[in-house]
């Protein structure tokens, strides 16, 4: 990896999130000179073996291929990964949905996975910091960007500028370089945080995942990690996940117990809790001339369904599919035919996850009865026609 100033590159890339490095990756490995702008410092070594990451994220069977693919698959550690071998959704008036890895309707055997945030990060840095033609920049903020000629050109705020063919901005739900290109925004905030943590449980849990949509609203995810682990995710109202976060871990799992019932077992917190409140995000448009938009910076949906990073490593997967099929390295990366065939690819699948998961969240938090009562109703309709689960599990697979 080399430190450059001024000077050209095929792609900048704003953000050295997941999605942000795996298209960065993606692009050296088809010959792409591709320099990384983050305003973050650089990270020191956080891959620790004896504690787990609160922040964890469900992968679904694309989103595994294609970090299998760019070589980053296998530099994680297996033992640290869960497969999930079932998934039950249950309803706060006895509605239940059980999607189950055995079952004839399901391909492979196991529904996807679970894995910790720093294993897949720690694994993508070794692969951007070895490649040569990566150029990683630390602690620097984009504060201007223009389009000049065939290049996009952006300003640092020491001055420094760069040029590249396509700049991607990858730096989150809130992303600066968005902002910067004034890009149309709608941002709707939940009125839910997220509070997540880990915990070690004297039970099995046989690889099986569970979501309560909760009489309250509230909407608990209990994840499946290795060795009897579990990783909570509760999506409850900003005042309760206040109390949750400053409460005693002993307080925590009473709220828990309490909420689910003893079925989760004995249990001892691992993890301290970490808060993040929720929102929705649609951007329009997200192409422009020489510029794309990507991941959380694309998109942002309720955690509900486990698929905001599927969603954005699928728009690493579909940009870098569309470029290969109009030739890859020979190709110009910033083609505005390639960048409009991407648009239109991901449109769709973005805005079918968040109608699904706005729809969930809103009925479920709906003070009329009858709608929750149809809900649950038709999740458990769907439970018994193992065609609609299919197709379910299809689109789940493929965000």
């Amino acid at each position: 990896m080399t430190y450059l100033t001024n000077a050209s590159a095929d792609a900048i890339i704003v953000g050295a999130g997941i999605n942000g490095m795996a298209i960065a990756l993606s692009l050296a490995q088809h010959q792409q000179q591709v320099f990384i702008i983050d305003a973050a410092l650089p990270a020191q070594n956080q891959h620790d073996q004896h504690t787990y990451d609160s922040r964890i994220y469900a992968l679904n069977e694309n989103s595994i291929e294609y970090l299998k693919k760019i070589g980053v698959w296998d530099l994680c550690d297996e033992q640290r990964i869960q497969p999930i071998r079932s998934m039950k959704v249950l309803g706060d008036r006895s509605g239940e949905l059980v999607f189950n890895a055995t079952e004839k309707s399901i391909d492979n055997d196991s529904l996807g996975v679970i894995i910790e945030s720093r294993q897949m990060i720690h694994a993508l840095r070794q692969c951007v910091q070895q490649h040569p033609r990566i150029t990683l920049f630390h602690g620097d903020r984009v504060s201007l960007v223009e389009l000049q000629g065939e290049e996009r050109v952006v300003t640092l705020e020491d001055n420094r500028r760069f040029g590249a063919k396509l700049l991607i901005a990858s730096d989150g739900v809130h992303s600066a370089t968005r902002k910067l290109l004034g890009i149309n925004e709608t941002i709707i905030p939940y009125q839910h945080s997220a509070v997540v943590a880990n915990y070690q449980s004297d039970r099995d849990h046989l690889g099986e995942a569970k979501q309560w949509f909760l009489p309250d609203g509230d909407i608990l995810a209990w994840l499946p990690l290795p060795d009897k682990k579990v990783s909570m995710v509760w999506s409850t109202q900003h005042t309760k996940a206040e109390y949750l976060v400053k409460a005693s871990a002993s307080e925590r799992i009473t709220s828990i117990i309490h909420a689910v019932g003893y079925g989760v077992g004995a249990l001892q917190e691992i993890t301290p809790p970490q808060r993040f409140p929720l929102l929705m995000l649609t951007v329009d448009p997200l192409v422009l001339d020489r510029f794309m938009l990507c991941g959380d910076a694309a998109h942002g949906v309720h955690p509900m369904a486990g698929q905001g990073l599927n969603l954005g490593l699928a728009d690493v997967s579909t940009f870098m599919e569309l470029f290969e099929k109009r030739g890859g390295s020979s190709e110009d990366v910033g083609n505005p035919r390639l960048l409009s065939a991407y648009a239109r690819r991901r449109r769709e699948s973005i805005l079918l996850m968040q109608t699904l998961t706005h729809s969930l969240y809103v009925g479920f938090n709906s003070p009329q009865p009858w709608i929750s009562m149809v809900m649950n109703t038709g999740m458990s309709i769907i439970n018994q026609w193992p065609g609609i689960k299919k197709l379910l599990l299809k689109q789940a697979g493929h965000a």
